[in-house]
């Protein structure tokens, strides 16, 4: 009886721990990560393909990835500490996530999403640089 209980208790933690997304990149809003770039906080990586670039830009002093899971680990910063944010055009674009999770596999600890994307950064009339 007491192993049917623990084995249960330890499948209900596992899988409460995976449903919060324990080892995977956390989500940012556009707003917090409007607040992060202005204070210098974030390093921003965009994994949009070159035509997405081009009709809405990136964010300003954005890392500019070619590929989502196989980028040179040399394009991320050094300090596996520093915080990064990813994203790609929309919340339908998966990208990001696959960046990111790559990024956290390559040691770095404090890696975000921000799904919403380029396009949502933009129609919020927030500030873009030329790719």
């Amino acid at each position: 009886m007491r192993k049917v209980f623990f084995s249960s208790l330890l499948i209900w933690a596992l899988g409460l721990a995976c449903e919060r997304g324990v080892g995977e990149a956390v989500e940012a809003g556009i707003v917090e990560v409007e607040a992060w770039l202005k204070a210098g906080e974030v390093v921003a990586v965009d994994v949009n393909v070159e035509e997405v670039r081009e009709e809405y830009g990136v964010l300003p002093g954005a890392v500019l990835l070619g590929t989502a899971s196989g980028y040179g680990a040399g394009l991320l910063p050094r300090e596996k500490g520093r915080k990064l944010v990813f994203y790609c055009l929309n919340k339908r674009c998966t990208a990001s996530h696959i960046a990111a999770k790559r990024a956290k596999g390559l040691g770095h600890k404090n890696t975000y999403i921000m799904s919403e994307g380029i396009q949502a950064w933009k129609e919020a009339g927030l500030p873009t640089a030329p790719p």
